[in-house]
């Protein structure tokens, strides 16, 4: 019942928006109808009820649509680099004060759902599960899993680096060094993927040619990967061994969740299985396979749940960055790589950030203001 009141109260803070005045452009108008669209065929195909996924996803989504219609698109960006800094900054000072002075910040203990041990501090957790070589605390931030808040901070340095956010140097180094001490080799390794886009600012031939060039390179990686792998660990197993599944499932997993997610995708191409359904699918493919551990691939777990209209929906994080005229074609190039490899390193399907992103650069218009882009 709660969950029902919320949504009502979303809706009339949407529907006076829609009705004052504050006309969306026709991508957000179209975006509004996706939406629709998804929920009335799930429910429709797959029978109308309220369990805590439908209901957790309407929600998120209808205060995604709220936030893309009443706030600007240079403030929603501001206020996310601001909110991440800080979380940066929090990050590193207690970072050195639990790992290099032994101080303890951290009082209150508590379990997950997922049987994970955490213990709460000031805007921070951390986790005895999370730790580099059983010595060093990784850095959570608020988030649950290291990779989450790496994900972060990923976002907000290339939001600096292509523009969108005012670049601020010693910002990305905040948040640069907060991202290394998440341990999160996903996150490290697309660091500098991250920072690329401010050397790319031109659309000169140069320019598209060492893109191209860093594609084959990355191609040439992904191929001779198994090799790659096998001289890194030499070099330092605890770094490397997430990649070589030495102790953990995270290489494997991330490369067979989207496999299994288009296998369930091609099971009802037009109207998915639905969001509980391929939720629940996944869960028992997880439980037949000893190399799967949880959901990593978004991109393609909505084309499982919804159908043809998931590839509509997985596709507005590029279109959002394809309307950004006034980037560069290599730095568009860049953003949206790194965007979807985001998407399928870790699970953000319940993100509303994620959510919220693709609809807020779907309502920017092409031209630069103070040094960031605008709407």
């Amino acid at each position: 019942m709660g969950s029902i009141l919320l949504l009502l109260a979303i809706a009339c803070l949407i529907l006076p928006a829609l009705s004052g005045g504050c006309i969306p452009n026709r991508w957000i108008k179209a975006s509004i109808i996706l939406w629709l669209g998804i929920f009335t065929i799930d429910g429709m195909a797959h029978g109308m009820r309220l369990d805590s996924e439908e209901m957790r996803m309407v929600l998120l989504v209808s205060t995604a649509l709220l936030i893309s219609l009443s706030v600007p698109s240079k403030l929603f960006f501001k206020t996310v680099n601001t909110i991440v800094v800080a979380l940066a900054i929090f990050a590193l000072l207690q970072f050195v004060l639990v790992n290099i002075f032994g101080l303890n910040l951290f009082f209150n203990e508590f379990t997950s759902f997922n049987s994970i041990k955490y213990k709460l501090g000031l805007l921070a957790v951390c986790s005895p599960n999370y730790m580099y070589s059983g010595i060093w605390y990784s850095s959570l931030s608020i988030f649950w899993e290291p990779g989450i808040f790496a994900s972060i901070l990923l976002l907000a340095i290339s939001f600096q680096s292509v523009g969108i956010s005012e670049y601020k140097p010693k910002q990305i180094i905040i948040m640069s060094v907060a991202l290394i001490t998440t341990f999160s080799t996903a996150g490290i390794l697309l660091l500098p993927i991250a920072l690329l886009p401010k050397y790319f600012r031109s659309n000169s031939k140069t320019s598209i040619l060492l893109c191209l060039i860093g594609l084959l390179v990355a191609l040439a990686l992904i191929y001779w990967s198994e090799n790659i792998v096998r001289a890194l660990i030499s070099l330092n197993p605890t770094i490397f061994g997430k990649i070589a599944n030495l102790d953990l499932l995270t290489a494997s997993t991330r490369l067979e969740a989207p496999v299994i997610n288009l296998r369930l995708f091609l099971e009802d191409p037009v109207f998915g299985l639905g969001l509980t359904e391929a939720s629940e699918a996944y869960a028992r493919e997880v439980m037949l396979r000893a190399s799967v551990d949880a959901q990593t691939s978004t991109s393609t777990f909505y084309m499982a749940a919804y159908g043809f209209l998931g590839i509509a929906l997985s596709l507005l994080p590029a279109i959002g960055v394809a309307r950004l005229k006034n980037l560069s074609f290599v730095q568009r190039i860049i953003l949206i790589t790194l965007l979807y490899m985001i998407l399928n390193k870790e699970t953000h399907i319940f993100d509303l950030l994620f959510l919220t992103i693709p609809l807020m650069m779907l309502k920017m218009e092409n031209k630069k203001v103070g040094g960031a882009i605008d709407d």
